[in-house]
């Protein structure tokens, strides 16, 4: 019975840590390319031209499945493979704008597996077909719980009606040796995630005032 209880308490204290690890650490990479990596940024987008017309030198993807749009933008048409930030939201058959398509991606999925729509797996699909409700395992979409419960609570938690928003903000993020500040955004209408967005600035410091003799 002892080690019982001894085991339980090991497993609390891996889960809580974990946890905590997992709340101090943002959110960088989505399809692989990750925030200030040129390296991750040119393997996808080596062969593809950016877009100036916004003011911006950003690339644009839909998805396999026409539902969703990745939006890369980088730091400059100069340093084109310097990812500052990255945007993901969902679209309908009223969206027509040209883009890209990233034909191998069904979904655009962070490192830690959030994505927006609904992502219906073999598994779901079973259990959906059974129970004749869809979603009822909650691993095919991505709701504010499912956030909070991996990112910690946020910095920001806003709600107008069924649109909720989540933000993050971590000063201090280290990139290629350098500071940023690092900024998240997720949005949803009900349980469903239909937008979010990863973004590192430059980091600002403030001018020491010289007191003049």
């Amino acid at each position: 019975m002892k080690k019982l209880i001894c085991f339980a308490l090991l497993m609390l204290l891996v889960v809580s840590s974990s946890f905590a690890q997992k709340k101090d650490t943002p959110e960088m990479s989505v399809a692989g390319v990750t925030l200030g990596d040129r390296e991750s940024a040119k393997k996808f987008l080596d062969g593809y031209q950016p877009r100036t017309d916004e003011g911006t030198c950003s690339y644009y993807f839909y998805s396999s499945r026409g539902i969703s749009v990745m939006k890369l933008t980088a730091a400059s048409c100069e340093d084109k493979y310097m990812i500052t930030a990255i945007e993901v939201f969902g679209v309908d058959d009223t969206y027509t704008k040209r883009h890209f398509v990233a034909d191998k991606l069904g979904h655009f999925v962070t490192e830690s597996g959030l994505f927006i729509g609904f992502r219906q797996t073999g598994s779901g699909l079973a259990l959906a077909l059974i129970v004749g409700v869809p979603n009822i395992a909650r691993n095919n979409m991505i709701g504010p719980k499912d956030v909070v419960k991996i990112k910690g609570e946020p910095a920001e938690r806003t709600k107008d009606g069924k649109v909720e928003t989540i933000k993050y903000k971590i000063d201090g993020v280290s990139v290629d040796g350098r500071p940023y500040e690092y900024a998240s955004r997720f949005e949803f209408y009900g349980k469903e995630m239909t937008r979010f967005e990863l973004r590192i600035d430059p980091a600002k410091h403030a001018d020491t005032a010289k007191v003049k003799p």
